[in-house]
Protein backbone atom coordinates (compact mmCIF):
# COMPACT_ATOMS: atom_id res chain seq x y z
CA UNK A 1 0.00 0.00 0.00
CA UNK A 2 1.35 3.56 0.04
CA UNK A 3 0.86 5.70 2.53
CA UNK A 4 0.31 9.39 1.54
CA UNK A 5 2.27 8.53 -1.71
CA UNK A 6 4.72 6.60 0.42
CA UNK A 7 5.50 2.89 0.03
CA UNK A 8 4.82 0.31 3.00
CA UNK A 9 5.21 -3.06 2.19
CA UNK A 10 4.74 -5.48 5.22
CA UNK A 11 8.47 -6.94 5.65
CA UNK A 12 7.07 -10.01 6.92
CA UNK A 13 4.44 -12.58 6.50
CA UNK A 14 0.78 -11.36 6.20
CA UNK A 15 -1.38 -13.73 8.82
CA UNK A 16 -5.08 -14.14 8.26
CA UNK A 17 -8.06 -16.18 8.87
CA UNK A 18 -11.32 -16.59 7.77
CA UNK A 19 -13.96 -18.22 9.60
CA UNK A 20 -17.78 -18.19 10.29
CA UNK A 21 -18.32 -14.46 10.56
CA UNK A 22 -14.74 -12.85 10.21
CA UNK A 23 -12.48 -12.24 8.05
CA UNK A 24 -9.21 -11.02 9.47
CA UNK A 25 -5.40 -10.17 8.88
CA UNK A 26 -2.38 -8.59 9.85
CA UNK A 27 1.20 -7.18 8.37
CA UNK A 28 4.38 -5.63 9.85
CA UNK A 29 6.36 -3.37 8.12
CA UNK A 30 9.37 -5.08 9.99
CA UNK A 31 10.56 -8.21 12.42
CA UNK A 32 10.38 -5.82 15.24
CA UNK A 33 6.60 -4.79 15.10
CA UNK A 34 7.12 -1.55 15.20
CA UNK A 35 4.56 -0.53 12.55
CA UNK A 36 1.82 -2.64 11.58
CA UNK A 37 -1.32 -2.99 10.04
CA UNK A 38 -4.46 -4.88 11.12
CA UNK A 39 -7.88 -5.48 10.22
CA UNK A 40 -10.90 -7.13 11.08
CA UNK A 41 -14.31 -7.47 9.14
CA UNK A 42 -17.10 -9.45 10.93
CA UNK A 43 -18.44 -10.92 7.61
CA UNK A 44 -18.80 -14.39 6.46
CA UNK A 45 -18.24 -14.07 2.39
CA UNK A 46 -15.78 -12.53 0.48
CA UNK A 47 -17.41 -8.52 -0.68
CA UNK A 48 -16.96 -4.91 -0.25
CA UNK A 49 -16.76 -3.87 3.09
CA UNK A 50 -16.15 0.24 4.23
CA UNK A 51 -15.07 0.13 7.17
CA UNK A 52 -16.02 3.36 9.43
CA UNK A 53 -17.06 4.68 12.46
CA UNK A 54 -21.28 3.63 11.70
CA UNK A 55 -19.50 -0.12 10.95
CA UNK A 56 -17.82 -0.04 14.06
CA UNK A 57 -20.86 0.55 16.00
CA UNK A 58 -23.01 -2.32 14.14
CA UNK A 59 -20.43 -5.16 14.23
CA UNK A 60 -17.26 -4.48 15.87
CA UNK A 61 -15.15 -4.21 12.44
CA UNK A 62 -12.04 -1.78 12.43
CA UNK A 63 -8.76 -1.54 10.70
CA UNK A 64 -5.78 -0.19 12.68
CA UNK A 65 -2.56 1.01 11.46
CA UNK A 66 0.33 1.96 13.89
CA UNK A 67 2.48 4.09 11.71
CA UNK A 68 5.31 6.30 12.61
CA UNK A 69 4.84 6.41 16.46
CA UNK A 70 1.49 7.23 16.07
CA UNK A 71 -1.95 4.94 16.29
CA UNK A 72 -5.03 5.35 13.67
CA UNK A 73 -8.12 3.34 13.16
CA UNK A 74 -11.43 3.33 11.39
CA UNK A 75 -13.23 4.18 15.05
CA UNK A 76 -12.33 7.52 14.30
CA UNK A 77 -15.40 9.48 13.27
CA UNK A 78 -13.46 10.73 9.80
CA UNK A 79 -11.90 7.86 8.66
CA UNK A 80 -12.97 5.63 6.27
CA UNK A 81 -11.17 2.48 4.39
CA UNK A 82 -12.75 0.23 1.67
CA UNK A 83 -11.95 -3.42 0.87
CA UNK A 84 -12.70 -5.51 -1.55
CA UNK A 85 -11.94 -9.36 -0.51
CA UNK A 86 -11.83 -11.23 -3.21
CA UNK A 87 -10.75 -14.59 -1.38
CA UNK A 88 -11.70 -15.63 2.10
CA UNK A 89 -11.27 -19.37 2.73
CA UNK A 90 -9.39 -20.59 6.19
CA UNK A 91 -6.13 -18.99 6.24
CA UNK A 92 -5.93 -17.70 1.96
CA UNK A 93 -7.07 -14.17 1.97
CA UNK A 94 -7.27 -11.83 -0.46
CA UNK A 95 -8.34 -8.27 -1.87
CA UNK A 96 -7.40 -4.56 -2.35
CA UNK A 97 -8.34 -1.45 0.03
CA UNK A 98 -7.93 2.45 -0.15
CA UNK A 99 -9.50 5.44 1.66
CA UNK A 100 -8.49 7.97 4.77
CA UNK A 101 -7.26 8.17 8.06
CA UNK A 102 -8.42 11.25 9.77
CA UNK A 103 -7.07 11.21 12.70
CA UNK A 104 -4.73 9.94 14.76
CA UNK A 105 -6.61 8.31 17.92
CA UNK A 106 -3.05 8.02 20.21
CA UNK A 107 0.31 10.61 18.95
CA UNK A 108 3.19 11.00 19.70
CA UNK A 109 3.16 15.03 18.29
CA UNK A 110 -1.06 15.90 17.36
CA UNK A 111 -4.03 13.75 16.69
CA UNK A 112 -4.51 15.96 13.93
CA UNK A 113 -3.53 14.28 11.04
CA UNK A 114 -4.47 12.89 7.94
CA UNK A 115 -3.42 9.58 6.57
CA UNK A 116 -4.01 8.69 2.66
CA UNK A 117 -4.14 5.02 1.25
CA UNK A 118 -3.56 4.07 -1.60
CA UNK A 119 -3.21 1.20 -3.81
CA UNK A 120 -3.33 -1.20 -0.97
CA UNK A 121 -3.13 -5.41 -1.52
CA UNK A 122 -2.96 -7.83 0.75
CA UNK A 123 -2.89 -11.65 0.27
CA UNK A 124 -1.96 -14.05 2.80
CA UNK A 125 0.37 -17.65 2.64
CA UNK A 126 -1.99 -20.77 3.20
CA UNK A 127 -0.16 -23.04 5.80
Amino acid sequence: MKVDGQEWVAGGRVFGIASKGLIGFSGDLDEKGTEKFSVNIYADSPGTFVLDMARKAKDGSVATLFYKGDAFGTDNARSSLTFVVTKASGSQIEGTFSGTFDGAVASTTTLEKKLTITEGKFATIAE
